[in-house]
């Protein structure tokens, strides 16, 4: 069997990323229009973000730039540009630290949960290796990968995840 058909990528699926608007509620925009907001969201949930902002645009005529990737990476790119009106991580915890580095301000606009993260194993086409449930990955051969722990948030969720598994197993290692 080849080193790719016995490689098995924990992918984390996002139904909906969890989200939080962090910088400008878009209930703003109405105090104070803007012919533009920018976005900066997990890139895990793109489709839905663009459709969200498909129908905004529509509505509101304001036009929604998105930037999209790992929720760590768009938290520094906030930080160095001081640029975005809305901050969409994929966990609280991006939004806690963007709030104590003074990226976000809860003050004036609190944050809400928009959507949620939903884990899931994504396996070869046709499943050769029959893996039906998270205890299948503790067999012998699996390989696992997942997204980074330290820059996506769904990584650090698998991370997580597997580390409290009760395999059995003391070579089973993140």
């Amino acid at each position: 069997m080849s080193y790719k058909s016995k490689m098995l990528i924990v992918f984390p699926l996002t139904v909906l990323a969890l989200g939080v608007v962090g910088t400008v509620a878009f209930y703003q925009l109405y105090k104070n229009p803007a012919r533009e907001i920018v976005v900066f969201a997990g890139a895990a949930a793109a489709p839905v973000y663009r459709e969200a902002a498909s129908v905004f645009e529509s509505r509101y005529g304001v036009k929604v730039t998105i930037n999209l990737g790992g929720s760590g990476s768009l938290l520094s790119a906030m930080e160095i540009t001081r640029i975005g009106d809305v901050y969409i991580p994929g966990t609280a915890e991006y939004l806690i630290l963007a709030n104590e580095k003074g990226i976000v301000n809860f003050t004036s606009s609190p944050p809400r949960i928009i959507a949620y993260l939903v884990l899931a194993i994504i396996v070869q086409k046709g499943n050769p290796l029959n893996i039906t449930s998270i205890e299948d990955l503790a067999k012998p051969g699996i390989r696992v990968g997942i997204a980074d722990p330290k820059s996506v948030c769904i990584g650090a969720y698998a991370k997580e995840l597997l580390e409290k598994m009760d395999f059995g197993k003391p070579s089973v290692k993140i």
